[in-house]
């Protein structure tokens, strides 16, 4: 990994550790409650839609795609993508778990945008953007690297869907769900490109040590 490109990983690192000490310093971040009724303002009232997305992030509809995004990864990176997806969706996994012991945030309050329902736990992180963002965001990166833009295309619309899901339902604030989606793009594109320096290594590495 070339210093450069090691500059750019530490900087969007460094980025969302303060995005999430700001997330958890404050109820929402500015501009969160206009973005929300603006969205809400835009979409169908009716709460089918969305929680039939926000259900794709949830357990166990997740192993389906889970398993749909692995075969979609496998076709286009073989074994590695696979691998890349399984190693994207254990690391949200932990990382939802670890940030819920250290934030808590209150959901949505129904006096200032429409609230479905009475979601429990902490707003940040969204456990369905850390996971439906690891699994399609992996898909994303892996077509991506193949020049499949219009899998490009369908990837970036399931994920502002899966936004629209949970903002429709007002569930989360746009950035609680836009933080979460950056750290599982973060990483998932960290595992892919050291995945790909690691068998760029291998590639180039003598196939065996010279004896003296």
């Amino acid at each position: 990994m070339s210093l450069r490109f090691g500059w750019r990983w530490s900087a969007a690192g460094l980025a969302l550790l303060l995005l999430i000490a700001a997330e958890a310093s404050r109820p929402w971040l500015p501009g969160d409650p206009a973005l929300a009724r603006l969205v809400q303002a835009t979409l169908p009232a009716s709460p089918g839609w969305a929680e039939a997305v926000s259900a794709l992030g949830g357990f166990p509809a997740v192993w389906l795609l889970l398993v749909a995004t692995a075969a979609g990864a496998a076709w286009l990176r073989g074994g590695r993508g696979v691998v890349a997806v399984a190693l994207s969706f254990a690391g949200m996994v932990l990382l939802d778990r670890l940030l819920r012991h250290l934030v808590f945030q209150p959901r949505p309050e129904p006096g200032l945008i429409r609230v479905v329902g009475h979601p429990p736990g902490s707003a940040f992180p969204s456990t369905f953007a850390l996971l439906f963002g690891a699994t399609i965001g992996c898909f994303l990166f892996c077509a991506a690297s193949r020049r499949r833009w219009l899998l490009v295309v369908a990837a970036v619309l399931a994920l502002v869907l899966g936004f629209a899901a949970r903002i429709a339902l007002g569930a989360h604030w746009p950035s609680d769900v836009l933080v979460s989606y950056f750290a599982a793009l973060l990483w998932s594109g960290a595992v892919l490109r050291s995945m790909k320096s690691a068998a760029s290594a291998e590639r180039h590495s003598p196939a065996e040590t010279r004896s003296a």
